[in-house]
């Protein structure tokens, strides 16, 4: 625990060591304890105060049931997110993608404004099915200000043309499960819909897009620290899993961050892909 014992230093000895312990012992209870105490020892963007405080869910949670952990952890960590500092690449992406489970935008939209824009579900279908079908996207003035996500979107973009490229260029052949391997999605696997759509839109000149850490990832399976210093890069499926739903295909790594809320008035580009 290179990185774990130096951000510890500073704290009681007792401390240090039930921490360490209930990471050890979450490390053998799950492949989940695993994976977050690897990550912890390979998180650098997250400031050293943050990484703190999510130690101390460990501390608070040194001899409880790894279910009350577990939950602890992950609100915690949404308490953290957004603290990685800002990508730095040569080029800031001004096109950036999102890829989404089409029944989890449908569902969002429904929760979120169909008391107030759609009035039905069949409304927020109409308004998605119109998006992701239209050569042009042309929305009523009240459609551009719905924001695209609750919570703080991941985002990818095309490293070789930052500014005009499509960010989902990589998927060849064009099928949903060549994006999803790349960017480490789960939505098909957990039993959810085989659409996929993705987004392709404008960076807002005021948005800052994110490198994410381990806080932003919280129990997601397919997240490690990037290499990278300037952005964070995507965990692909395990070669084993990509052979399963599409073989052959080359799943590699892709430029990620996280950026807040983003309106609809910045789609430029919605495609639906099985």
């Amino acid at each position: 625990m290179g990185q774990i014992d130096d951000d510890l230093k500073g704290l009681p000895p007792s401390e240090r060591t039930a921490i360490k312990g209930r990471l050890q012992t979450w490390a053998t209870e799950s492949g989940l304890g695993a994976r977050v105490t690897r990550n912890l020892d390979r998180e650098r963007f997250l400031q050293p105060s943050d990484r703190i405080d999510l130690y101390r869910v460990f501390l608070a949670n040194a001899s409880a049931p790894e279910r009350k952990l577990r939950m602890d952890y992950v609100a915690s960590c949404r308490r953290l997110s957004l603290r990685g500092g800002s990508v730095t690449p040569r080029v800031l992406p001004a096109r950036i993608g999102r890829a989404v489970d089409k029944e989890s935008l449908v569902a969002y939209l429904s929760r979120r404004y169909r008391s107030t824009v759609f009035k039905t579900k069949s409304n927020v279908e109409r308004f998605v099915d119109g998006i992701v079908s239209a050569r042009v996207i042309t929305l009523h003035p009240d459609e551009k200000a719905l924001l695209m996500s609750q919570y703080p979107a991941w985002a990818t973009w095309n490293e070789h043309d930052p500014i005009g490229g499509n960010p989902f260029e990589f998927a060849t052949p064009k099928r949903g499960d060549a994006v999803r391997a790349s960017l480490g999605l789960a939505a098909k696997r957990k039993g959810r819909s085989r659409h996929l759509i993705l987004k392709v839109y404008k960076r807002h000149s005021a948005a800052t897009l994110y490198r994410p850490t381990v806080a932003d990832a919280a129990d997601y399976p397919y997240f490690e620290p990037s290499p990278r210093d300037d952005y964070g890069l995507t965990m692909p499926w395990p070669e084993s899993e990509v052979d399963q739903y599409l073989p052959g295909y080359v799943a590699t790594p892709r430029p990620e961050a996280l950026h807040e809320p983003m309106p609809f008035e910045l789609l430029e580009v919605c495609e639906l892909w099985t």
